[in-house]
């Protein structure tokens, strides 16, 4: 028990972190409702953020969020998930699978939903 007591502490005294949060609602545009964001995706210091209260509104930055765009995407998406920088996946509530090479400027079908309620999804390699 001492060990494990011993081996904490000089984690606690010597460990570092450089990460840091930040809060992001500061820097949304005007036009976001912050009540209702069902996802967010980050690669890197870009970052994508849905809005389900804002119709086809897909709100993107690329500065780790410091300040954002507007992109319009195809549908009201409640997910996102990239892959890379300009590589993602979206999901609208009635199932429907979108992507983009883009970064998010240009959505292609790739799935209508059917109406089939999808909330979260992962993309795997």
């Amino acid at each position: 028990m001492k060990v494990i007591f011993c081996i904490l502490a000089f984690m606690a005294l010597f460990y570092q972190t450089d990460a840091q949060w930040v809060d992001l609602g500061s820097h949304f545009p005007d036009t976001i409702n912050t009540t209702c964001l069902p996802d967010i995706f980050c690669f890197g210091d870009t970052l994508w953020i849905p809005s389900c209260t804002n119709a086809n509104v897909l709100y993107y930055s690329t500065n780790g969020g410091i300040s954002f765009v507007i992109k319009p995407p195809s549908a009201q998406f409640n997910a996102v998930h990239f892959l890379s920088p300009t590589l993602g996946y979206a999901a609208s509530q009635d199932g429907r699978v979108d992507k983009t090479v883009d970064a998010g400027s240009y959505f292609v079908i790739l799935r209508d939903g059917e109406n089939r309620y999808m909330k979260k999804f992962i993309v795997l390699r």
